[in-house]
């Protein structure tokens, strides 16, 4: 059974904002981010709960210094309607959080949601013959605006990078290949994602990520564990109000990751830990710091 264990990652950064920013000048990449670390045994159908966390230092041209924390819980699930069909969907319920010398602001309440559909189009794991196993899904989905993207506080709209949601629908296309030899493996995966303009005439920028992941499979007594070690970057375009580009927006983030998984059973957990190791950020502006991604599901 451990055999069938496939790691696959998606790393995009969504929850965008809507309006332009009043509460600093600097606008980073996103409020959160979508990102699936080592997901369960891939035959599997699964629920569960994720929970990410990250957080920036804004020091913008002009106005105060400040410091954003953004905590995510999700319910997510991946089923397979036909045997290489996969859909995999998640709602997050976002925490965000801005600490500034004047003043702090918080807000809380559903993100936007997303839905891939995904095609197995190399699958080679359940062979006797080949020493060397091949996985690879290519497919894409959509990211909808069901999160709250015009919050005010105290009169003033909010940092779009403070926002729930994106008001806008936007698109996705991803590969996720996996290549293992015996209990060692290793998985690329490559995300795009295309913004449109939300009703307030704004878009942010385009996000290209990809990242690569070697794992192992252990197996203590009833238990599998699987330590994994990686590298990411992502990229995103500069956004785009009223037909004006931000140029403090966009950038890039470099990062390595090191993480576990437990499998019991039908159960799974998870953590994976990411640390920056080069970035520039709405053009040095914005200071990306540590992610914790963890997670709990159930399979069946």
């Amino acid at each position: 059974m451990l055999k069938k264990i496939i790691l696959a990652g998606l790393s995009g950064l969504l929850f965008m904002g809507a309006q332009k920013a009043q509460a600093c000048d600097a606008c980073g990449c996103g409020v959160g981010s979508y990102q699936f670390g080592i997901l369960p045994q891939q035959t599997k159908n699964f629920v569960g709960i994720r929970y990410l966390q990250k957080s920036d230092k804004t020091t913008p041209i002009h106005g105060s210094q400040s410091e954003e924390s953004f905590r995510s819980t999700e319910v997510w699930g991946r089923f397979y309607p036909l045997k290489r069909v996969q859909v995999l969907a998640l709602l997050p319920y976002n925490y965000n959080f801005q600490k500034s010398d004047e003043k702090n602001t918080q807000v809380h309440g559903l993100g936007d949601a997303l839905v891939l559909v995904n095609y197995n189009l190399l699958n080679n794991a359940d062979s006797l013959y080949e020493k060397v196993k091949h996985n690879l899904f290519i497919g894409g989905g959509v990211k909808l605006p069901t999160g709250h993207f015009e919050r005010k506080a105290e009169g003033a709209a909010l940092n779009p990078n403070l926002q729930l949601g994106s008001g806008s629908l936007d698109f996705v296309a991803n590969a996720m290949y996996t290549v293992r030899y015996d209990k060692i493996g290793l998985n690329t995966n490559v995300t795009y994602k295309y913004n449109t303009v939300n009703k307030n005439d704004f878009r942010f920028g385009n996000k290209f990520g990809a990242g690569t992941v070697l794992f192992s499979v252990l197996k203590v007594k009833e238990m599998a564990i699987m330590p994994n070690a990686g590298f990411s970057t992502e990229l995103t375009a500069k956004d785009i109000s009223y037909g004006d580009v931000l140029t403090e927006s966009g950038g890039y983030v470099n990062m390595v990751s090191v993480g576990s998984e437990f499998y019991f059973k039908n159960f799974s957990m998870g953590v994976t830990g990411q640390k920056p190791v080069s970035q520039k950020v709405s053009d040095g502006y914005v200071e990306t710091g540590n992610r914790l991604l963890t997670h709990l599901t159930f399979m069946f």
